[in-house]
Order: C-alpha cells, then structure tokens, then sequence
C-alpha cells in the first residue's frame, strides 16, 4: 500500500512538487521550532524587538528592488525572455542597492527620527546590503520556479535557516547577545548566495554583455510588472505597519513579543505559503494553456489549505499562552496572549496568500494593486487613529478584524481573476 502511494504521488506532478517544498519547509521549520526556545533564552525582547524593525526596513523593499521583473521571470514564454529578465533584474537590483545607501546615509537622522530607529546604531548602514543579497536570492528562486528545480528551492530554504539559527546560537554563547541576531541573518544570506550562484550556474550565465542589448525590447514587452511595483511596496509597507508603529508607540519589548509571535506562528505559515503558491505561480499558467478547469483547482486549493490550518489554529487561539510559556519560557508569555488574538486572522492570510499568485499568472495584477492600495489606506489610517490611544491587546484584536475583512476582499478578487484569465 505505501508503495503505490509512493507511486502515485511520482505520477502527480504538483503533488510531487508540493511534497519537495513542502519538505524543505517542515525542516526549516523544525530548526527553528527546537532553536527558538534557545534563542529566546539568550536574547532578551528588547534585541528580538530592535531585530525585527531592522529586517522590516530591508525586507520592505527587497520585494521590489528588481522592479517586479523577477516575477516575470517565472512567467515568461520563453527561456531566452527568462534569462534576459533574470539579468535585468540583477542589473536593477544592484543600482536601487547602491542608490537606498546613498539616500539613507545622506538622510540617516532624518529617517532614522522618522522610524524611531536611533538604536540600530551602525547597523543602519547594513539595510542596502541586505536588501540586495534578499533581493537576489528571490531573483534565484524564482529562476528555480522557471525550471522547475524545485529540489534546489527546498535545499535553499532548509541550509539558510540552518545557517542562521547555528551561528546566531554559537554568537550568543559568545557573549554577542547585542550583535548576534544581525550577525546570523546577513551572514546566512551571503553564505547562501553563494551556495546557490554554485548550484545554479548549470542553468544559466550570466553575461550582461550577450543580454544587455535585449534590455530595452524585454521592459516595453513586460513593462506591467515594474509599473506596478509600487503595489507591491504598499504590500509590503502594509506588512510592516504594525512593527514600525508599535516600535514608536510602545516599548522594544513589546514589539520583540509580537515579533516572537511573527516568528513562532505567522513566518512558519509564509514558509508553507510561499511553497504552495511558488507551485500555482508556475501551474496556472499550464493550466489557462491547456484550456483546463482552473475554476476546480482554485476551489481545490481552498479547500486543502482550510482544512491544512483549521486544526493548529483552533488549538493555538485556545492554549497559545501556555503552549509559549512551556517552549520559550514565563518571559515570553505575553507572546502567547498575542498569538491568541491574531490566530484567526492568520489562517485567513495563509489561506488566501497562498492562492495570490493567480493574480500574477491570469494577468490581473491590476486586482493586486487595487487591493493593495485599499488594504494599505485602510491599515495606515487604523494605525494612524488607535496606536496611541489602545492599549497593545486591544489594538492587536481590532487589527485582526480588520485583516480578516481585508484579505476576504482579496479572496473575491482572486475568484474574479480565476473566472477572468487574460492573455499576453
């Protein structure tokens, strides 16, 4: 019995690819799980808090950096169109880098008063760096996507964690617990780049004099997707709202709790996430040539991710206090009355985040940034009105409502792209 089932996940593609990454996930996140306990002893939630406000500030703009072409990359017709946008998107990435530092040198107080960021000290100066190893490293990942070498993106995101978590635990014992977890994280993506440059360069070569004459054709024909990155900073700006808020409007350590609470629940669900839709990002498209039913395969999907997250988010929203006390230790329980409160929306973002790329792959990435730019008012002005007038769980709960009523809209607006696939 096990070896036909065996057999027949090797005859299903997508269930085979969805294993593979989905692997690559449940490792990493097993690292981090039995690491986190330890990390949380030697790190107090004042770094864990001035931690997360440096990656929001980077990984606020690594997602654009390339001018979105690294998304078209996966999507392109061709292999010739992929690998000009793949150097494209190395060439941009490498001037936006360049040009955030000098921007946020010149107007380091400026910015710095602005995001209450004065602690990060001269780890400011490190924000373009990482911006730009972040940015390549998903410009990697999505040439991966393209060939469907989805064995490298599996082994990518096990070996990065694995990297950070073993040289933010020996920093600490090193008595780095200041320093460590910058350390780690810029170290893990530099290694790792490395790494995958070596694992990828079967695939492709880069060679920006064969490629560079083809630059000016290859923007006019998918000129959509740098048009519509501010979309996408909104998304991401979004995102980080409540980091840069409750960073001004209440303590580190408070925000080092919520942080936990990203990192125990909400960044493990992007992990899983980000595995299935990587897949639909690539599948769609098949699917809209083939002329096949890709109405079934959205409500498919829903249906499997519900089920997926229904069960650890009905017992994380009654026992999370507890269940953070038993594996971080009593300093962290507030980290669990957080959890509790966000839980439900959570699961709505996981769900609905994982079947986004459809927008991407149907052509509507009008939807997105209409969506985007509704969820990013709409987040700013609730912020804006109650982060200095509610207390921290009051404003984490009306938060979650309005999540929950916000990716519903983004639900409907994925169905629509289902029903309303578009050519290029």
């Amino acid at each position: 019995m096990f070896y036909k089932f065996i057999k027949k996940i090797d005859k299903n593609i997508f269930i085979k690819n969805f294993t593979i990454l989905s692997l690559g996930s449940i490792f990493s996140q097993l690292i981090v799980f039995f690491a986190t306990p330890l990390l949380t002893r030697i790190y107090k939630p004042e770094i864990f808090g001035l931690f997360t406000l440096f990656i929001a500030i980077s990984s606020t703009f690594s997602l654009v950096s390339s001018g979105r072409f690294n998304t078209a990359v996966v999507v392109a017709k061709n292999k010739n169109e992929s690998v000009t946008l793949f150097h494209l998107s190395i060439l941009i990435t490498t001037i936006f880098s360049i040009l955030f530092f000098f921007i946020i040198f010149i107007g380091e107080n400026f910015f710095k008063q602005i995001l209450n960021a004065k602690k990060l000290g001269f780890w400011w100066y490190f924000i373009p760096i990482l911006i730009f190893l972040e940015s390549i490293i998903i410009l990697f990942k999505d040439y991966a996507n393209r060939i469907k070498n989805y064995s490298i993106l599996s082994k990518l995101i096990v070996f990065r964690v694995l990297l950070y978590v073993t040289i933010a635990v020996i920093c600490g014992f090193l008595g780095y617990v200041s320093e460590g977890l910058f350390i780690a994280y810029l170290l893990s993506y530099l290694i790792t780049l490395v790494f995958f440059k070596f694992k990828i360069k079967k695939f492709v070569k880069i060679n920006f004099f064969a490629q560079g004459p083809k630059f000016i054709k290859t923007i006019k024909k998918f000129y959509i997707f740098p048009l519509n990155s501010y979309a996408h900073i909104l998304n991401s700006l979004m995102t980080y709202i409540p980091i840069y808020f409750i960073s001004k409007s209440y303590s580190l350590s408070i925000l080092g709790y919520y942080a936990l609470t990203l990192n125990a629940i909400f960044l493990p669900l992007s992990f899983i996430s980000n595995s299935v839709s990587t897949i639909n990002l690539r599948k769609v498209p098949e699917l809209i040539k083939n002329r096949e039913n890709l109405l079934k395969y959205f409500f498919k999907n829903t249906f499997y991710l519900t089920v997926l997250v229904t069960l650890p988010a009905i017992i994380l929203t009654l026992y999370a206090p507890e269940i953070c006390i038993f594996v971080f230790g009593k300093e962290w329980q507030t980290t669990g009355e957080f959890i509790k409160i966000l839980m439900p929306s959570f699961a709505i973002i996981f769900v609905v985040s994982t079947l986004s790329p459809i927008l991407f792959s149907t052509f509507n990435n009008h939807l997105y940034t209409y969506w985007n730019i509704i969820s990013f008012l709409l987040t700013l002005l609730f912020f804006l009105k109650f982060s200095s007038k509610l207390n921290i769980y009051d404003l984490l709960l009306y938060l979650s409502f309005l999540n929950i009523f916000l990716y519903l809209i983004y639900y409907i607006f994925i169905f629509y792209s289902v029903k309303n696939p578009k050519n290029v």
